[in-house]
């Protein structure tokens, strides 16, 4: 087999295709991958034709239904061969469709596992993100976008390539955490970047997480870092906010520093990149959820015991302009009571990972539990927001909008415990050092 070339260009892949365009685009769909993106990246690691096995039927151990076995029939999009022995597989996705899908990862996962293949490694690749697992280890080998592949194919030749592999058993450095870099890298000279549509809401590691002031759209944050660093590059933010730069930063293969003067600040982000263990966080939140349903104090003779028997912030002075003069005036008896319950019950938890996601939780629904919340009616409960965003001062509303809870709590676990799910590709033991808040 001829060398192949050490680097390579997205030109020489794929031409003249802008891989940001596609996926605005109805009409390139899981097709258009299949034969746009995968297939030339394929014959670029040196696969012949007759090593590239498209939509291979495997027999699957049955289900049975009555008294009837039914077989199953799986159907990977590319089996990959070496020396007629299957290595790994591929499925591709539309660009709409997530790679790290739990159920496409389970999916292909099976291809892989299958008796017919037995293979090392299963990837999923939608044109705009490609992710890597070895069938044996929990988090992905490789994880990048397409847009960056320049970057990381060194490793996947190193990974993928069929010279890598010897009778289907694999011999390279899948352990390194090395990326190769272009050459030609001018930090001085880089070009300035075409106007990039906004997309706040497309991901759920920043999106739903927790409110916070002028919140930059991550995915405008993401090509900055990406046009202006390389792989392995360390990225400081000196105003880091919510932490979008460095949270980006780190999902793009970079180091990251993100600071600022604002504690809450650095409470948010240190709370959301700290790894938890999913059944760990949920078997947290039931324990918490179970004893707040048992004490929830309801009528006032319950609140009035209620405040007497948890703590909360009291007689902390609040700016000039507020409409109240102190923290606690901020909320009724009754909110009060509900949330001291609730960040006691939080605090009681004792694994520290798991305790700062609950409180992010928390802090998260203080913005909606108080007398400045306004709702909207033109959006569902919860949807209005609170004075100090809306008018930047603390202004009691008219008519408060009371929302209850224990509701309320639930929505912010399903929005948080679906941002670490998705920070747990980029930020988890091996790689939580490669970022400092």
């Amino acid at each position: 087999m001829d060398e192949m070339p050490s680097t390579i260009t997205k030109k020489e892949l794929f031409g003249t295709l802008d891989i940001k365009s596609i996926i605005d685009n109805p009409d390139f769909k899981e097709d258009s991958v299949r034969e746009t993106i995968v297939h030339p990246i394929l014959k670029a690691l040196g696969y012949q034709e007759a090593d590239i096995v498209r939509s291979k039927n495997l027999q699957h151990p049955f289900i049975r239904i009555g008294s009837k076995d039914r077989p199953i029939t799986l159907v990977p999009d590319y089996c990959l061969k070496v020396e007629g022995n299957y290595a790994w597989v591929l499925d591709a996705k539309a660009p709409n469709e997530e790679v790290t899908d739990p159920g496409h990862l389970e999916q292909v996962y099976s291809y892989t596992a299958n008796r017919e293949i037995r293979g090392i490694y299963f990837a999923i690749c939608n044109g705009i993100k490609f992710i890597l697992f070895r069938r044996e280890q929990p988090e992905p080998i490789l994880y990048f976008s397409i847009d960056e592949i320049e970057n990381y194919w060194e490793k996947m030749k190193l990974i993928l390539s069929p010279d890598s592999f010897q009778v289907g058993k694999n011999f390279t450095y899948e352990t390194t955490t090395a990326t190769a870099k272009p050459t030609g890298f001018d930090y001085k000279n880089r070009p300035l970047l075409e106007e990039i549509p906004v997309k706040k809401q497309t991901v759920k590691r920043h999106f739903g997480v927790h409110g916070y002031f002028t919140k930059q759209s991550w995915n405008v944050v993401a090509e900055y870092i990406k046009n202006f660093t390389k792989p392995g590059d360390l990225v400081l933010d000196p105003f880091g906010g919510s932490g979008i730069t460095a949270i980006e930063a780190i999902a793009n293969s970079r180091s990251a520093i993100s600071i600022d003067i604002n504690p809450m600040a650095v409470f948010i982000v240190k709370a959301l990149i700290a790894p938890v263990n999913n059944q760990e966080l949920l078997d947290a939140f039931n324990r918490v959820i179970e004893a707040y349903e048992e004490k929830e104090p309801k009528s006032k003779a319950q609140i009035k015991d209620a405040l007497k028997k948890y703590s909360y912030p009291k007689n902390i002075q609040l700016p000039k302009g507020s409409d109240v003069n102190s923290i606690e005036k901020l909320f009724d008896e009754g909110q009060l009571a509900k949330l001291a319950l609730l960040k006691s019950l939080i605090k009681k938890e004792k694994n520290e990972n798991v305790r700062e996601t609950l409180m992010l939780m928390f802090s998260g629904l203080l913005n909606k539990i108080n007398l400045t919340y306004h709702a909207s009616t033109q959006r569902s409960e919860g949807g209005g927001d609170s004075s100090i965003f809306r008018y930047y001062r603390y202004r009691i509303a008219k008519k408060p909008a009371f929302i209850d809870v224990l509701y309320y709590f639930k929505t912010r676990f399903k929005k948080v415990s679906a941002a670490k799910k998705e920070l747990s590709y980029f930020i988890n033991e091996k790689t939580k050092n490669n970022i400092n808040i």
